[in-house]
């Protein structure tokens, strides 16, 4: 569930010896055999990994089944001694090892649907293991881990805190799953499974899911391809492997379920915009206006300044009773508001709900804010996430021992909080007059305060009668049923017709995205992290004087993608999930009759891309190009290359006009903490890369990039800086976190986007 650790795993594999046995001293000289030779070892130890978790699987899944029957209570049927059943509880834990091994390696090999299976499989017999059902925290945690959810510092031997324990707490578990949910291209199933497990929902691990299949193995070992997602499975020989482009390992018909869903329908509505005004007022109190991002940046200072000596449990408790003070016509619901159990030893809200809810480690806390924010479904998953940052910005402040352990052993979700955080409430200064023309707006305002484009929205996307019948709760049934209906076929993301260029299979598609509540029709941004700078954001498109168009950006995250991901033969998570956005986005197959006939009225749609900052930050350079490249620039320009032709034929193959983002440079740090040296050099890359993808796109070939064009305002955002290797750095204003931008590029891109010379009528 740590980017940061799985990035240095998978470099690991790409770089070091494979733990299968092989012949050290056949290595090849440095170049482009050895280039193969690398590939090839990788592929081989993901192949040995694979086939170690399906042995175990096969082996011990007869034992791990008797187990399973014993753990619910099935007395009447299977009587076990207490040393037969500590071998069956030790052959569940191995399954429980082997279906985690699995889900890894089908992850690193591009495999998401049967991955998403295999975590779902081990959180449901991590659910069985953990015999207290009300504790998140497992007895064979290490020290680090526990000082991360209480907030507490890690003691003397915390330096084993980054090896998992050998029993996996189910909070680890349910981890996992979101967020392969989320590389399936279904972070709303992340977002639910994450829901039901802080509510205290069950998971029914039964004796079924241990069956092996001896005709899906035979039906596996007749394909060659190992890269085809077909719905043969993986080769373990589960019924449910692969069957569904999203496992979903809890029952979407539970009453549990039915509960989370009527408190998100209930949270859509406690509020409306209310025409001509420049506030958000919630239907009960319509004359009460919200507090504004900046107030609520004033009141987390009062609490959490340096001068604070207030302890966590003591800021969020502060800044709820402002909260309640403040919105209490807009109160969350209970079963929603996940940061009130953060802490099992805290209770802030006194409720007659019978519901028991579970305490969230703070990295299940994280996760699940970016899962609501960064989320293409906006509505009521976007407000929760909002209305949360205050809470979480009190209970882990980012100067806090919490949030140094949090950034220093889960990095890349410390990161997206950080970003998110600062997209959402801003800095503190003073809001902008000026209505003239698009500016930078905390995201908070936009939900709950003033925002010049949402005052003239579509009134047919806001309209009573829409709503009623595009509810929330009945697009996620409908989405749920999907996705584990049996009697409807499903086909893998195109993986295979991607690859070999066939075309897709109309007939069999994954289910369609919906954005509820948008001021303006969405124009979808996809890519890497910097898609979220422009998340929720809205501007305006002129035809002409006397007609404006507007449209509101809504993200589809790409979690960890590269530009060189984009080939059409990786066969990586990232690619994966790249061909499940598409295909939901584009081609998305949904039983509403309204979206049905909008879908038979295609015509050629506009979409923003974003990628190339990570490729920049740590896939260019470093000891792997010796032998693949003279120099740097020249594995710069064949990226850039080898970016510009997939994305071209995803244009072809999905008939789309796509807007390529630059590179934004990095900001101005210190060279205190010793990192200057390895900033100066990613700001060269990112300049090259940008003079390379403007230098393409401009040039006039007839035909090779007709449909993609670049939004070329990255010239735009520099500050002069004589120290930087190329003589600038971002300007503040546009900085957001030293590596993302804010929103404040809205307007930029606003003036690039008159400037590129694409056709304003696909908007």
């Amino acid at each position: 569930m740590n980017y940061a650790e799985d990035r240095l795993d998978r470099r690991a594999r790409a770089s070091s010896a494979c733990s299968i046995a092989v012949d050290k001293s056949s290595s090849v000289e440095v170049g482009g055999d050895e280039a193969t030779s690398t590939r090839s070892s990788t592929s081989q130890e993901l192949e040995h990994d694979l086939n170690q978790a399906h042995s175990v699987i096969r082996h011990c899944s007869a034992h791990a089944s008797l187990y399973i029957q014993f753990l619910n209570d099935q007395t009447d049927q299977v009587n076990l001694s207490d040393d037969y059943s500590s071998v069956q509880r030790a052959a569940l834990k191995e399954v429980l090892q082997a279906h985690q091994l699995a889900g890894r390696t089908l992850r690193d090999r591009g495999s998401n649907r049967q991955a998403v299976f295999h975590f779902g499989v081990a959180w449901k017999i991590s659910h069985c293991l953990d015999s207290r059902f009300l504790s998140s925290i497992d007895d064979n945690e290490s020290d680090h881990e526990r000082s991360v959810i209480l907030s507490e510092k890690p003691s003397d031997n915390a330096a084993d805190s980054g090896q998992a324990s050998s029993a996996c707490p189910e909070w680890k578990a349910v981890g996992d799953y979101a967020q392969m949910a989320e590389f399936a291209g279904f972070p709303e199933v992340g977002v639910i499974a994450l829901m039901y497990y802080r509510a205290g929902g069950s998971l029914r691990c039964s004796a079924e899911i241990f069956e092996i299949s001896p005709q899906r193995i035979r039906e596996h070992e007749k394909s060659n391809d190992q890269a085809d997602c077909n719905d043969s499975g993986c080769g373990c020989g589960l019924e449910g492997c692969g069957s569904f482009p999203c496992y979903v390992a809890f029952s979407p018909s539970s009453a549990l379920i039915n509960h989370i869903l009527q408190a998100l329908d209930e949270l859509s509505l406690t509020f409306k915009p209310h025409s001509g005004s420049n506030v958000v007022c919630c239907n009960k109190e319509p004359n009460k206006t919200l507090p504004s991002a900046l107030d609520i940046l004033n009141q987390l200072s009062l609490i959490s300044g340096k001068t604070s000596v207030r302890t966590s449990k003591d800021r969020l408790f502060t800044m709820h009773q402002y909260m309640t003070k403040r919105m209490n016509c807009l109160e969350v619901p209970t079963i929603l508001q996940f940061w009130n159990t953060c802490d099992k030893n805290l209770h802030i809200v006194n409720t007659s709900d019978t519901t028991t809810f579970r305490p969230m480690h703070s990295v299940l806390l994280l996760l699940l804010l970016k899962l609501l924010y960064s989320s293409p479904i906006a509505g009521p998953f976007l407000r929760l996430a909002c209305q949360s940052v205050p809470y979480l910005s009190a209970f882990m402040p980012t100067s806090s021992i919490q949030g140094r352990l949090l950034a220093q052993h889960y990095k890349s979700h410390w990161a997206y909080y950080i970003f998110i955080r600062a997209l959402v409430l801003g800095e503190r200064i003073k809001k902008k007059q000026s209505t003239d023309s698009v500016y930078h707006t905390p995201v908070w305002d936009i939900c709950f305060g003033s925002d010049v484009y949402t005052q003239s929205a579509d009134k047919h996307l806001n309209s009573t009668e829409k709503c009623k019948e595009h509810s929330f709760s009945v697009y996620m049934r409908d989405i749920l049923d999907q996705l584990t209906n049996t009697t409807i076929p499903f086909e893998s993301p195109n993986e295979a017709a991607y690859i070999d260029g066939t075309a897709p299979n109309p007939a069999f598609s994954f289910p369609s995205v919906h954005s509820f509540d948008l001021p303006h029709p969405p124009i979808y941004v996809l890519g890497d992290s910097h898609v979220l700078s422009l998340a929720w954001q809205s501007i305006c498109i002129s035809h002409s004087s006397s007609y404006k168009v507007y449209r509101t950006f809504v993200p589809f995250l790409a979690t960890g993608i590269k530009a060189w991901h984009f080939k059409k033969s990786t066969q990586f998570f990232t690619n994966c999930n790249l061909q499940a956005i598409l295909e939901r986005l584009l081609r998305g197959k949904s039983y509403n009759q309204l979206q049905q006939r909008q879908q038979l009225t295609h015509t050629k749609q506009t979409i923003i891309i974003s990628a190339g900052e990570i490729d920049c930050r740590e896939g260019i350079g470093g000891s792997l190009l010796q032998g693949y490249y003279e120099n740097c620039n020249d594995a710069v320009e064949h990226t850039v290359l080898q970016y510009l032709n997939s994305v071209s034929f995803i244009a072809k193959e999905y008939d789309l006009q796509i807007l390529l983002m630059p590179v934004a440079p990095h900001a101005y740090r210190s060279e205190k903490n010793g990192k200057a040296l390895g900033r100066a050099k990613r700001r060269e890359t990112m300049c090259l890369w940008n003079n390379i993808l403007r230098d393409e796109l401009r040039r006039p070939i007839s035909g090779k990039y007709v449909d993609l064009f670049l939004l070329d305002f990255e010239e735009r955002l520099r500050l002069h800086d004589p120290q930087s290797p190329v003589g600038y750095v971002l300007h503040p204003s546009y900085n957001a976190d030293y590596t993302h931008v804010n929103s404040a590029v809205v307007c930029l891109l606003q003036e690039s986007l008159h400037e590129c010379g694409c056709d304003f009528n696909l908007f």
